[in-house]
């Protein structure tokens, strides 16, 4: 895979944004419909985040309600980082529209190693024509996995190479090359799970002290064990952001918010010449009990600033 993975960029560009932009993944089961005799067919599981995280090891774990990023400017940005636009490039598959919910999954923001899960809305023509385009387009010339009872793509984009694999009934996975065998544990989940409320993404990273540190993104003390958050669209293209962490004891915890306030104070200043300049207001954080919380109202020019920052600082 490239270097620059939509896991390691949106995990730097969201760590930057609030030092934890993270969440937990999950909701409830969607309703599946009845068929006509009045039996219920027994429902699939929409586990396909866990199986993703427990094939490529992922800590960190991000999903994205696409229907609810439409028509905002957080859901351009985010759906056109990294490996899904790269990978997919050459085919008409735009991931804002003919996308439903992704879910990306990592050892670690700073790693190419990832998982790309996706629900789609192409029908069978127009997986038969992405297909082809991905075939195409690759550089040197993709490769059809012959043998399997869906389509599968062999792409090669600038130094590395990755496996695009179309499941029924409406899924498309992207993993890396040595996975080839491991798609197949895809076949039996019922997709991904649903918002548990308004939020429109999510993310969760285990040992984010380690797993999310990278270039570009604050530190977080080791002392959080899991880190979570919820991003909420406001109207006019600004976001809420709700996050936390747990952290070891409530006196610990007071120190961590402490800690994190700086760290993010220090990622949002900016050396000039002798001067060093605040570029971004303090966001604020506070101790509950174990845990450290932190809340924040960013408007559409705040959030623009802070994914500009966040993307100048990957291009360093």
């Amino acid at each position: 895979m490239t270097r620059s993975t939509l896991a390691s960029r949106v995990g730097a560009t969201l760590a930057l944004a609030s030092s934890l932009f993270l969440a937990a993944c999950g909701g409830a089961p969607a309703e599946v419909a009845a068929p006509e005799g009045g039996a219920k067919p027994a429902e699939r599981a929409r586990d396909a985040h866990q199986i993703a995280s427990e094939l490529v090891g992922g800590r960190i774990g991000g999903l994205l309600h696409v229907e609810r990023l439409r028509g905002h400017p957080l859901g351009k940005r985010l759906l056109g980082l990294g490996e899904l636009r790269e990978l997919l490039e050459g085919s008409d598959l735009d991931p804002l529209v003919d996308l439903e919910r992704v879910y990306v999954t990592g050892p670690s923001a700073s790693e190419r190693r990832a998982i790309v899960f996706a629900e789609h809305k192409l029908d069978d023509a127009r997986v038969d024509r992405a297909v082809e385009q991905l075939v195409e387009k690759s550089k040197p010339r993709g490769q059809l996995v012959l043998g399997r009872p869906y389509p599968v793509v062999r792409v090669q984009r600038g130094d590395g190479s990755g496996l695009v694999a179309f499941l029924p009934p409406r899924f498309v996975v992207v993993v890396p090359e040595d996975l080839e065998a491991k798609i197949d544990d895809f076949a039996s989940t019922g997709g991904l799970p649903g918002p548990e409320g308004d939020e429109a993404a999510s993310i969760v990273a285990w040992q984010p002290s380690d797993s999310l540190r990278a270039h570009g993104a604050p530190p977080v003390p080791a002392s959080v064990a899991v880190a979570r958050a919820r991003v909420i669209l406001q109207s006019g293209g600004g976001a809420l952001l709700r996050a936390e962490g747990d952290s070891a004891s409530p006196e610990q915890a007071e120190l961590d918010a402490a800690a994190l306030q700086a760290s993010i104070d220090r990622a949002t200043t900016v050396q000039l010449g002798f001067v060093r300049m605040k570029v971004f207001r303090t966001i604020p954080f506070r101790s509950e009990e174990s845990r450290v919380l932190t809340e924040v109202d960013l408007s559409a020019s705040e959030l623009s600033q802070l994914l500009g920052l966040a993307e100048m600082a990957m291009r360093r």
